[in-house]
């Protein structure tokens, strides 16, 4: 919770008000990068240079490049404290190291170098803050009332007088021209505008903001390009874009050297797949308008098999074949079910497909799509599906089945006793173990024991709908539309995550583990949780 003190002052007979900047309550329980979010960065409003970082304000937080070790770190967001991630205008304080931001609402905030905290002052200006300055002794800003003097440490503000503000001699920070022309190489994909960038498609992106360090590199901002570096001495210019390319994140997937995230369109952003390359740290885009192989981005599901990766679309099931860079996508006329694919599941020979529909199956060497005709599984909805040596489980709208490979058929299964619902919407197996999630709670089954037991939905903390679980030796991790649950084993108790924590979104709709971090796919973007910390116990 962001605590805001206001303070009244009775000075030479006017009333002024004060704010002054406190710590979220979440950062006393958690250290600086221990939630780390990638929302979308690409929409750059302002930059600022500072001691060792260049700093790109977008309307999901802000991009930060180490010039010296010319890499890029991980981006501000509201997962590190920043109360809002629509950044507006950014400024540096040489005298202190402070960061300051301002963003589209009205709240200004600053981060401490000693102690990697953001402080946020909200309520103090009214509306859209024009601009940032500094002074020789204040942090100043402007509004629609007029002008807003900060203290450089503590983050308190006082409104005064256009004299005051000249008296201080304030160095107000103005959005600088791009300085670029025809004159700069660039790659063959993009032509050079009079202000802004224009793609092989025709689609145009101004340029916002710039600023040039020792070096003669310029540093610039896009919007919707991402960010950019120019080398003035060799006339090249280079484009960096970082994060997702769409905030709804349905789902993951690794590969070899990073990630897949795909999920559905939403309003504000156009839509595509992203691919993060970890290794180099690049970001890929895939976008169906611009590849005739690709019918549909709107994505729930994702398998990795070798060089091909499947995505389970709206508008079929598509292959990529990383080795040829090449798309295919299979419909209703390759023997699905339907169109729309809900989920995939992925075994050695085999890839199980499930739709709103029903379900199909893949043999992978053959490349054959059988549909499954059971009667009690045609017209289902297939939520989730998961595989074990035995066959495979599915989650759908008409309870638990199971399928028995060496017997060639399909079970259903009762279920634990104490849930009322048939609708099971997630199904994950850990070995003798298979979890579900149901509105009404989660079951789970040993096959070993061939017990069930359960836990219904009031004994955790919060009756939320499960999109996805991810068990592990020590917890079992849940992706709800109300935040993060985790079972703990050993101690047999939950503990939830939330935006209070650290979550971009309380929409959680996958996850993925990676040794001591946990990453979470969320409807505004990516979230990395240093789940295993060993100064903390949740």
């Amino acid at each position: 919770m962001i605590k805001c003190k206001r303070i009244m002052i009775l000075m030479f007979g006017a009333v002024l008000l004060t704010a002054q900047a406190d710590l979220p309550e979440r950062l006393l329980h958690y250290r600086p990068g221990d939630w780390i979010s990638y929302p979308v960065l690409r929409y750059v409003s302002s930059a600022a240079l500072g001691d060792e970082f260049v700093y790109f304000g977008t309307t999901g937080g802000i991009l930060r490049y180490q010039f010296f070790e010319r890499t890029w770190y991980w981006p501000f967001t509201e997962s590190d404290g920043l109360q809002n991630g629509r950044i507006q205008n950014l400024i540096y304080d040489f005298n202190t190291g402070f960061l300051w931001c301002a963003t589209e609402t009205g709240i200004i905030s600053f981060r401490e170098p000693s102690s990697e905290y953001w402080r946020n002052i909200s309520n103090a200006m009214q509306g859209e803050i024009r601009r940032l300055g500094i002074g020789n002794k204040y942090i100043w800003a402007e509004d629609q009332t007029g002008y807003h003097s900060i203290d450089r440490t503590s983050g308190s503000v006082w409104p005064v007088s256009a004299a005051e503000m000249r008296k201080d001699q304030v160095r107000w920070a103005e959005k600088n021209g791009s300085g670029i022309d025809s004159r700069f190489f660039v790659d063959p994909a993009y032509m050079i505008l009079e202000n802004g960038i224009q793609d092989a498609n025709f689609r145009e992106y101004p340029f916002t903001d710039a600023v040039q360090d020792q070096y003669n590199h310029r540093w610039l901002g896009t919007w919707g390009l991402g960010t950019a570096i120019a080398e003035m001495d060799m006339l090249t210019l280079t484009f960096h874009q970082i994060g997702p390319y769409a905030s709804d994140i349905q789902v993951m997937a690794w590969d070899e050297h990073g990630m897949w995230m795909g999920g559905l369109p939403d309003s504000e952003t156009p839509h595509g797949i992203t691919y993060w390359d970890m290794a180099d740290n690049t970001w890929r885009y895939y976008e169906s308008v611009l590849l005739s192989g690709l019918r549909s981005d709107a994505v729930n599901s994702i398998a990795v098999d070798g060089i091909h990766v499947w995505f389970g679309t709206l508008n079929g099931l598509a292959k990529y074949d990383s080795d040829r860079d090449t798309w295919k996508t299979y419909s209703q006329q390759n023997n699905l079910w339907d169109e729309r694919i809900t989920c995939l599941a992925l075994d050695d020979s085999t890839l199980w497909v499930g739709t709103v529909y029903g379900i199909n199956r893949i043999d992978l060497n053959s490349n054959r799509i059988k549909k499954i005709t059971d009667e009690r599984l045609v017209h289902s909805h297939i939520f989730e599906m998961d595989v074990d040596p035995e066959g495979a489980w599915a989650a759908t709208d008409r309870g638990i089945y199971r399928y028995l490979s060496m017997e060639n058929r399909w079970q259903f299964m009762e279920g634990y006793g104490g849930m009322l619902t048939y609708t099971v919407t997630a199904v994950a197996v850990y070995g003798p173990e298979v979890w579900f999630g149901t509105d009404d709670g989660v079951e789970i089954y040993n096959k070993e024991s061939k017990q069930w037991t359960g836990f219904p939905s009031v004994h955790y903390p919060t009756g939320s709908h499960i999109h996805t679980i991810l068990p592990d030796d020590t917890a079992v991790w849940f992706g709800t539309d109300q935040g993060v649950l985790k079972y703990i084993r050993e101690e047999d108790r939950w503990h939830a995550y939330t935006t209070d924590d650290g979550l971009l979104d309380n929409d959680v709709r996958w996850i993925l583990l990676d040794g001591d971090d946990i990453w979470f796919g969320t409807a505004r973007g990516l979230t990395k949780f240093f789940w295993n910390a060993p100064y903390r116990i949740d």
